[in-house]
C-alpha cells in the first residue's frame, strides 16, 4: 500500500512594511483555510536581497531554505505595477523547476483569490516533484554555502484580547442562592495549537431571601487558563484547564435593617470546553463552559440565633460568551 506523503508549503515573507505586510498576513490566513490539510512553514527574508535577485539566484536561495524538509512548493508575494499583487509558486525537483505566477488586484478579496489559485496549483506542483524514472550519470552538485540568516516563524504566535459576559452558580449548594452574573477582560497568548489566557473579572450576586434575611453580594476574580486548540477551517474547539483566585463579599440584611458583611477568599480549579467561530480577520466569537472545585467554601449564619442562611458551593459551574480579537 502506498503511503500518503504529507504536503508541506514554504511561504517566504519578504515585505518590510504595509500594505504588503498586511497582504501577507491576510494571504496566510486564507491559505490555511484553503489548504487546511497542508502544513505551512513560514520564513522571513530580507526583502532588499531577495526581490532584486534574478530568478536563477532565487532558485538557489529557495533550495537552501527548503533543506531536507520535503517541501512541495515555495510561495511568496510581490507587488506588481500598477496596482496588482503577484503570487509566485516554485516547485523544485531533480534538475528541474516549475515556476507559476498568478496575479490579482489589491482589493479586499485579492488574498482569498490568490489562496484559491495556490490550492489549484498544488496538484500540479506535487506531480512535478515526483522524480522521473530515469538514471543519470551526472555527479551531484557541489555543496552550497550556508544560507543567509532567516527567521523561521513556524506557527503563528499571536496575542488576543477581548471582553466577555459570564454567569455561574453552584452544583452542590447546600443552602441559599448561588447564581452570579458579571463580566471579564482577558489577554490570551496563542501559539497554535496551544494557548495561555490571563483573565480578571467581577460578578454581582448571589441574590435571594432566606428565613427573612435578604442576601446580596459581589466578587472579583483573577485567573489563568491553559488549553489546546483543534481548528477546522473557521471553527475551533478548545479543551482547557484553569485556576482562579476569588475574593468575595456576602451581605446579609434582616427585615429590621441589621446588616452583616462576610468577606472570603478561595482558589478554584476547573476544567472546561470552549467553542469558537471566526467572524473575520483575527476576530472570533467564543462561548465556553467549565466546572470547578473550590478549595474551601463559606458557611454564613445569622446573629444572634446562629441560623444557617447561606452555604457557598464547593463545586460550581460557569459559562462565558464574548469576542476575541488578535494582533
Amino acid at each position: 500500500m502506498d503511503s500518503i506523503v504529507p504536503v508541506t508549503l514554504l511561504f517566504l515573507r519578504i515585505a518590510s512594511a504595509d500594505p504588503m505586510a498586511t497582504m501577507e498576513d491576510t494571504f496566510v490566513d486564507e491559505l490555511r483555510l484553503a489548504v487546511d490539510d497542508c502544513a505551512i512553514r513560514e520564513v522571513a527574508l530580507p526583502p532588499e536581497g531577495f526581490v532584486s535577485s534574478s530568478m536563477a539566484e532565487k532558485m538557489v536561495l529557495i533550495r537552501r531554505q527548503q533543506g531536507g524538509d520535503g517541501v512541495t512548493a515555495t510561495l511568496w508575494l510581490e507587488a506588481s505595477p500598477p496596482d496588482r499583487t503577484a503570487l509566485n509558486l516554485v516547485a523544485l525537483s531533480e534538475g528541474r523547476a516549475l515556476v507559476k505566477v498568478v496575479e490579482a488586484g489589491t482589493g479586499g478579496d485579492a488574498a482569498a483569490e490568490l489562496a484559491l489559485a495556490a490550492r489549484e496549483l498544488l496538484a500540479e506542483a506535487a506531480l512535478f516533484r515526483t522524480p522521473p524514472e530515469t538514471e543519470s550519470d551526472n555527479p551531484p552538485p557541489p555543496p552550497e554555502p550556508p544560507p543567509p540568516p532567516a527567521v523561521d516563524e513556524g506557527q503563528h504566535f499571536r496575542i488576543h484580547s477581548g471582553p466577555g459576559a459570564r454567569i455561574g452558580g453552584g452544583i452542590d449548594t447546600a443552602a441559599g442562592p448561588s447564581v452570579k452574573a458579571g463580566g471579564l477582560l482577558f489577554v490570551e497568548f496563542e501559539r497554535v495549537p496551544f494557548f495561555v489566557r490571563l483573565h480578571a473579572g467581577a460578578d454581582a450576586g448571589p441574590f435571594g431571601t432566606v428565613r427573612g434575611v435578604a442576601i446580596s453580594g459581589w466578587d472579583v476574580t483573577v485567573g489563568l487558563d491553559a488549553g489546546y486548540l483543534f481548528i477546522i477551517r473557521r471553527i475551533a474547539l478548545a479543551p482547557f484547564v484553569g485556576a482562579t483566585g476569588v475574593f468575595s463579599c456576602a451581605i446579609l440584611e434582616s427585615t429590621a435593617g441589621a446588616r452583616q458583611r462576610f468577606y472570603d477568599g478561595t482558589l478554584n480549579g476547573s476544567i472546561g470546553l470552549e467553542f469558537r467561530v471566526k467572524l473575520g480577520k483575527r476576530v472570533w466569537l467564543f462561548v465556553n463552559g467549565r466546572a470547578g472545585l473550590n478549595v474551601r467554601n463559606q458557611k454564613l449564619v445569622r446573629s444572634p440565633d446562629e441560623a444557617v442562611i447561606l452555604v457557598t458551593p464547593r463545586v460550581d459551574w460557569q459559562s462565558v460568551a464574548g469576542i476575541r480579537a488578535g494582533f
